[in-house]
């Protein structure tokens, strides 16, 4: 009995430890599955951006210029915008860790197909590495498609996953190792393997076999870490689906009522409350302050919505001008991966005996953001308030947007020098990869300052544009308007793609014709637009709030 009784003790004792250890509020669970989630993050940026980084001198071996520019585009948009479909998934069908899981399965098959294409081992097939073959853009434009929707997917919903692991609500230690790991997997993914696919003879298909192998390792943590891991269940409503319904409602309602605007019929039935009652439709958008077509899906006007979910969707009005106003911001933006790529290629690359890897200068954007944001939001803005200056969300943005303007000018007065110096016998043929190219004797150096510039701009234009769609984001919606903002900058992705190829091949010729075109007159069209844009939107603003009173708010702004 004693013998009996001391197995039961003991093992009582280890069910109680092991309750203990697994419990949601460990400190070492906290740590073990955050350290997870956040090793995951930084394996999945590496592989993206060692891919990304030199995706369009990849293709350019055997396609265009514009060609290998509109799926470069193509991907990044597609990352962006399917951030929104991968939230409603996560929120309302599978949970974020079975759609992450799934992200990060079709992440490694389209990386997987990749590497097999620049291993020549699709050649029997009809699919050689040099892309011949009547199904290989197909099968390329497969795996870039694959690519981006699986960026959207795992990137949307990482956030919100690691800190659903914070037990203990250490979400500012969080979010600061989340923004360095995505920073140090961009840094070692451009400044290392992005260099090797570019100076080896092999290096593409290595490269991506190697970032096949991280992606493979990512997978692999967050299969291990199942078991501690705090994973909630999908919600029954989701967010986007009610938001849906509502605006449903909304509009077939308002067409009803104008319907029943009629002398044969002029009344309408409408729910008040749970009773029936006849209001006047005539008088109808005179009742509540002339309500608008969205409070027809409110149960008083015959619809399914409470007063309050209505409201708070009519907030998202503000916000969704914001995303509108940053289209052309994001044009500029998304320059730093695709236009600025194609720009250096026809640059001088050689710099004495070393050849300066055209990625490399994506480091100086992502090296300024690190460094200027503790000096702009711990140091500038803060004098600036003890001084007695107050900035608002609105002026900081535009103050990005400016800069990004700037950017894009530098860019096209570059490219302006380089076509000049090309005509009058500055020229030289470099290779770079396995592609050769016809280019300036312009050193490629001289793309530093846009790169500072764009990187300047992100601390101001990109920080400031999610602090304000936060703070003017109903509490319900937040999640939505983030991602709608990601949503947004996937638009000004596909938006690109057609003014490239609208302006085809008048300003953007082929690489072996590079210089007979005018690249530096589509860099000058994009800061045209910034800034037009950007004029259109103070002098609203300031009719709007002289006629209101000027009232000191972001949200009064917002809604000239």
């Amino acid at each position: 009995m004693d013998r009996d009784g001391s197995r039961m003790s003991l093992l009582s004792e280890i069910n109680r430890r092991l309750s203990n250890y697994f419990s949601p509020w460990n400190s070492r669970l906290t740590i073990l599955s955050g350290g997870l989630v956040l090793a995951t993050l930084f394996l999945e940026r590496l592989a993206f951006y060692s891919v990304l980084t030199n995706l369009y001198i990849y293709l350019t071996k055997a396609w265009s210029s514009d060609e290998a520019l509109s799926a470069t585009l193509l991907l990044t948009g597609l990352a962006y915008f399917s951030a929104l479909p991968a939230g409603w998934l996560a929120d309302a069908v599978v949970g974020r860790y079975w759609t992450i899981i799934g992200g990060l399965c079709l992440y490694v098959m389209a990386y997987g197909a990749l590497t097999t294409l620049a291993f020549n081992a699709l050649a029997p097939a009809g699919c050689s590495a040099d892309f011949s073959g009547q199904w290989c853009t197909t099968y390329i434009y497969a795996i870039i498609v694959a690519i981006g929707l699986a960026v959207g997917t795992v990137k949307s919903n990482v956030p919100a996953f690691g800190a659903a692991q914070m037990r203990h609500g250490n979400l500012r230690t969080f979010f600061s190792f989340y923004y360095w790991c995505i920073n140090g997997g961009a840094l070692l993914g451009v400044g290392c393997i992005a260099y090797w696919e570019q100076v080896t003879t092999n290096g593409f298909p290595a490269a991506f076999a190697v970032a096949t192998g991280v992606l493979l390792l990512a997978l692999m943590l967050m299969l291990a870490g199942k078991r501690v891991f705090v994973a909630h269940s999908p919600s029954d409503v989701s967010v986007i689906s009610g938001l849906v319904h509502m605006v449903k409602e909304g509009v077939t309602g308002r067409i009803a009522a104008r319907g029943l605007e009629s002398p044969t019929e002029p009344y309408a039935r409408v729910t008040v409350e749970g009773s029936e009652e006849l209001l006047d439709p005539v008088n109808l958008n005179a009742a509540e302050n002339s309500p608008c077509w969205l409070d027809f899906a409110k149960i008083r006007y015959g619809g399914s919505h409470s007063d309050e979910s209505v409201d708070e969707a009519k907030k998202m009005g503000p916000v969704l001008l914001l995303l509108v106003f940053m289209i052309p911001y994001w044009l500029i933006f998304l320059q730093s991966n695709s236009g600025f790529q194609a720009q250096a290629v026809h640059l001088k690359v050689d710099l004495g005996d070393f050849m300066f890897p055209t990625a490399w200068l994506g480091l100086v954007d992502q090296i300024f953001v690190l460094a200027l944001i503790p000096i702009v939001n711990g140091f500038f803005i803060p004098l600036l308030e003890r001084m007695g200056f107050t900035i608002k969300l609105t002026v900081k943005i535009s103050i990005g947007c400016v800069i990004a303007a700037f950017s894009i000018l530098a860019a096209g007065g570059l490219e302006t020098a380089s076509i000049r110096t090309w005509q009058n016998g500055g020229f030289v043929t470099q290779q770079i990869g396995h592609a050769t190219y016809n280019a300036s004797t312009v050193s490629i150096l001289w793309q530093a300052p846009q790169y500072c510039l764009l990187g300047t701009s992100e601390v101001f234009a990109t920080i400031g544009s999610l602090e304000l769609a936060h703070t003017l984001a109903p509490r319900a919606l937040k999640g939505l308007v983030m991602g709608l903002l990601a949503a947004f900058e996937g638009l000004a992705s596909f938006f690109s793609i057609g003014l490239l190829a609208a302006f085809t091949p008048s300003w953007i010729q082929p690489d072996a014709t590079h210089f007979e075109g005018h690249y530096d007159y589509f860099f000058y069209l994009l800061a045209a637009l910034q800034l037009t844009l950007l004029l259109l939107y103070c002098i609203a603003s300031f009719v709007r709030n002289k006629w209101r009173g000027a009232a000191n708010y972001d949200e009064d702004v917002l809604h000239s």
